[in-house]
């Protein structure tokens, strides 16, 4: 039990005495400190942090105070920064510089500096209104406002452009237009136009008073070799692709992006598969196909040759008429013309007395002679070139009657003309042979005059006989490459069939037997799908590689359109930097308090103070301005620890009852151990004693 007692006492004395010879260097890390000594940071023993304090422990850096930090906080929050109540409003005090006349205490709201807010104006005050709040033109450290004219009478506006930082009249409100109007002041206009600070989105506006995004900002260059995205850090940014493109020449083919430009392919064919067509294709116009009829020549000279550009070569008859008269030549026409070849066909040489008349050497040679024998002994029988076979008798009559519907014949008696039924000529051209009947000849059956051309109308004119007059009538000229056959001048004909498929990948061609055909080939295409290029027929139609889109950027989703082509959208949140930490204020891996270890109001041990392991010294766990200065950040050689500090910290007054002294500093020293649960701590604590 005396051994606990002893211990305890121990560790008062020794909370005591580091509480007494803490680190003191902190005093003169602030203007005017040794003025107030421990008492600028604490109010009560066992020492507890005031505000000021409370602040020079939240800004620290290191261990020492950060004053760059600490003068522009209002502590006391009696509407003075702590550098105004120490004399360096503009926080430029550093060691070693002059102590600045009349501080006031920066921890209490009851001190503040004096004479301004008097309602006097006192020398160097430029503006006193009897108050210390600002807005008013004469600022809670009587100088004057921006914008504002003050003399002994008060401040009024004034509208003269003000540059200050920020600008006056400076509501703060991104949805306001600020503005100084004469005769009254700040003036703040609701407005609807906004920036939400996102370069990636337009039409921002405002709403209650908070400014909301408007639409994704369209970032396009007009150029379809590039992607077009916008990074929420530098705004439109493009990058180069690889798709199809149009170079704007219709003479080149299987155009491509490269470098962000379209490239020229190829040149264009303009193959049309017809073979009488000479194919050119011309800048600005496109592909001709000018048709030469030299090309269909057909080896003969009855026809015109003529190249249709879209059907090809066509052949018709030009009326040129061979027929030279001659049944002893065989007419025909070739590439030189009419051609007339002897032949050896029977023909009638004009002498009814020659039978068997042959051709020979273009001309009709007679042939051995006519027999009249008619076998009557009462006639005589002879030959007339003219009249043919006569037969006369004893009187030199012919006992032919010119009648073909009666046998002619001779007995002792004479003549005999006995009728028949052998078929005669009626006389009309428009019936077939008459019959014969009771020596007279019976018209026949009309003449069927068809020459089986639906292309003529077939008719019988009673002088001239059969008539093939040319028609318009519906045909069919047997062939499938043909369609709506109408007869004309030529015969029967009709417009070329449209054998195209309208399918790049085929050639399409017509065979008369069996119609058009569609041939799958190898030529370049265009699938219709932006997201391929280097299309290509084949068997399975039009196809190309796919386009790359990648654009080599982590922040953006690379994606392919079939009809937009690539897209690079931004990925939220991806690529926006990080809170850089705080360089004045690196987290401290040796400290042993965790942020989320609070201490109770009521605690009079302040939880801000823990035991820094750094330092042997420390053993208060406290971060007043009475600690021993840091050689090593400082570079200062460190106070006796026991002589008195004269313009710092010292000791509080020592009680004359010293066991009670001792025995409250214990109960202090245990209060801190329990409260901060840190055996580390105890253990140091120990380890110096």
């Amino acid at each position: 039990m005396m051994t606990g007692t002893r211990l305890v006492l121990a560790l008062g004395c020794v909370l005591a005495w580091t509480t007494a010879q803490g680190k003191g260097f902190r005093v003169g890390q602030v203007p005017n400190g040794a003025v107030y000594g421990c008492g600028l940071c604490h109010d009560s023993f066992p020492p507890k942090n005031n505000p000021f304090g409370l602040d020079v422990w939240d800004t620290l850096k290191g261990s020492n105070v950060d004053w760059p930090k600490l003068y522009n906080i209002d502590s006391d929050g009696d509407g003075f920064t702590n550098g105004e109540e120490l004399g360096d409003p503009d926080g430029l005090w550093v060691p070693g510089d002059d102590v600045p006349p009349s501080p006031t205490d920066p921890s209490k709201d009851t001190d503040f500096p004096d004479p301004c807010g008097n309602g006097e104006l006192d020398g160097g005050e430029a503006c006193d209104d009897g108050g210390n709040a600002g807005g008013d033109g004469c600022a809670h450290n009587c100088t004057v406002e921006p914008g504002w004219d003050c003399d002994d009478q008060g401040c009024v506006t004034k509208c003269a452009v003000v540059t200050a930082d920020p600008p006056y009249c400076d509501d703060g409100n991104i949805c306001t237009i600020d503005e100084c109007l004469p005769g009254v002041g700040c003036n703040h206009t609701v407005t609807t136009d906004c920036d939400d600070g996102n370069v990636c989105t337009v039409g921002d506006t405002c709403l209650a008073g908070t400014c909301v995004s408007g639409a994704p900002k369209v970032c396009d260059d007009g150029n379809v070799c590039t992607n077009d995205l916008c990074k929420p850090a530098s705004g439109c940014a493009t990058t180069p692709n690889a798709v199809p493109c149009d170079d704007g020449d219709i003479c080149t083919v299987l155009d491509q992006c490269a470098g962000g430009a379209c490239q020229s392919g190829v040149v264009n064919p303009c193959n049309d598969l017809i073979s009488c067509t000479a194919d050119s294709c011309t800048s600005g116009v496109g592909c001709t196909h000018i048709g030469d009829d030299g090309l269909c020549a057909d080896a003969t000279a009855c026809t015109d040759d003529v190249c249709d550009p879209k059907s090809g070569c066509n052949n018709p008859a030009n009326g040129l008429d061979c027929d030279d008269g001659n049944p002893c030549t065989d007419d025909s026409c070739d590439v030189s013309g009419c051609v007339h070849v002897n032949n050896a066909a029977a023909c009638e040489d004009g002498d009814a007395c020659t039978t068997g008349d042959v051709c020979a050497a273009a001309a009709c040679t007679s042939g051995g002679p006519t027999d009249c024998d008619d076998g009557y002994d009462c006639t005589t029988d002879g030959c007339d070139k003219a009249l043919g076979c006569t037969h006369l008798t004893a009187d030199g009559e012919s006992c032919d009657d010119d009648n073909p519907c009666t046998d002619d014949g001779c007995t002792t008696v004479g003549c005999t003309n006995l009728p028949n039924t052998e078929a005669c000529d009626d006389g009309q051209v428009c019936t077939g042979d008459g019959l014969c009947e009771s020596g007279g000849c019976v018209v026949g059956d009309p003449v069927a005059c068809d020459d089986g051309d639906p292309c003529t109308d077939d008719t019988c004119d009673p002088a001239e006989g059969c008539v093939f007059t040319a028609n318009t009538a519906p045909c069919d000229d047997e062939s499938l490459c043909t369609t709506d056959d109408v007869c004309g001048a030529l015969g029967c004909a009709g417009v070329a069939v449209d054998c195209d498929d309208d399918d790049v990948c085929t050639d399409d061609q017509c065979d008369s037997a069996i119609g058009c055909t569609w041939a799958a080939n190898a030529e370049p295409c265009d699938d219709g799908d932006v997201c391929t290029f280097a299309d290509i027929c084949s068997a399975e139609g039009c196809a190309g590689d796919a386009v790359d889109c990648n654009d080599d950027d982590p922040c953006t989703e690379d994606t392919c359109d079939a009809v937009d082509g690539c897209a690079n959208t931004a990925i939220d949140g991806c690529g926006d930097p990080e809170d850089p930490p705080d360089p004045e204020d690196p987290p401290d891996p040796e400290d042993p308090i965790e942020p989320e270890d609070p201490v109770e109001p009521e605690d009079p041990v302040q939880p801000e103070d823990p035991v820094d392991p750094e330092d042997p010294g420390d053993t208060d766990g406290g971060d007043t301005l009475t600690d021993e200065p840091d050689p090593e950040t400082t570079g200062e050689t460190p106070a006796d620890p026991i002589a008195a500090d004269a313009g710092g910290c010292s000791a509080a007054p020592r009680s004359t009852d010293a066991p009670a002294a001792v025995f409250v500093m214990a109960l202090a020293a245990l209060v801190l151990v329990r409260r901060r649960r840190r055996i580390g701590s105890l253990s140091a604590l120990l380890g110096r004693l």
